[in-house]
């Protein structure tokens, strides 16, 4: 059974003979916790701006999922969390822009979200056994991150930077919540960026004609930031 620390007892042995003199000692037992829960290490979670439905690729996964295992030691873990401290992660994705921080909200014990100008752009599921036995291993502690939309503070570099969101842990704890173990959940998201590419004529001949015309095409792709402008300079 689980002991709230510390615990212990004394008991007291008397003899006594037939004339009726006593001696008398006492003992106290302390009883010490066994093993702590183990396990967790740590796991990294990515997604990409481009495969949101207004991105560049559209092709790739929203979701991304991951295990963790964990041992409890000589007391069944009877609760799997995610951790109430949110303070490893990632409050403003790009410290060189005035643009919106990220909000976090541990919304249950088995979700958070991370808000962008009062819109979800991500979300973390945990999905974990209710119990894991004395002595046991279980490997199925799964976390799921969707992403739902763009984080519109940009970087404006030019490149599909790696934006990191942070960390979060998730807590294995027994029902003294004094012995747990821990694993880290990492997460990214790769931003979008726009393309365009101008198509057509290449060389005018200087004798055209009055009054004609060339013409060509420039295809642009906003990707998901969205609201993208077109500049043409000579």
């Amino acid at each position: 059974a689980d002991v709230t620390q510390p615990a212990s007892f004394t008991f007291v042995a008397t003899v006594t003979d037939t004339d009726g003199d006593e001696a008398t000692d006492n003992h106290t037992v302390t009883i010490t916790d066994g093993a702590d829960p183990t396990g967790g290490d740590s796991m990294s979670l990515q997604l990409d701006e481009d495969d949101l439905p207004d991105g560049s690729d559209t092709t790739g996964p929203l979701t991304a999922s991951d295990m963790l295992s964990f041992t409890a030691g000589s007391d069944a873990i009877t609760s799997i969390v995610f951790s109430t401290d949110l303070s490893s992660l990632t409050a403003d994705g790009d410290l060189l822009t005035g643009a919106g921080n990220i909000t976090w909200t541990r919304v249950s014990d088995i979700q958070i979200t991370g808000t962008v100008n009062g819109q979800v752009a991500v979300t973390l599921d945990l999905v974990a056994p209710a119990t894991i036995a004395a002595g046991a291993t279980d490997a199925t502690t799964q976390v799921t991150m969707t992403l739902s939309q763009e984080f519109q503070n940009t970087f404006g570099d030019d490149a599909q930077t790696l934006l990191n969101l942070g960390s979060v842990q998730v807590v294995a704890s027994e029902n003294d919540a004094t012995d747990f173990a821990t694993g880290t959940v990492n997460l990214a998201v790769v931003d979008d960026i726009p393309a365009v590419e101008i198509t057509g004529a290449t060389e005018v001949a200087e004798d055209l004609a009055d009054g004609s015309t060339i013409g060509g095409n420039i295809p642009i792709t906003e990707g998901a930031d969205q609201d993208g402008t077109l500049d043409i300079t000579l």
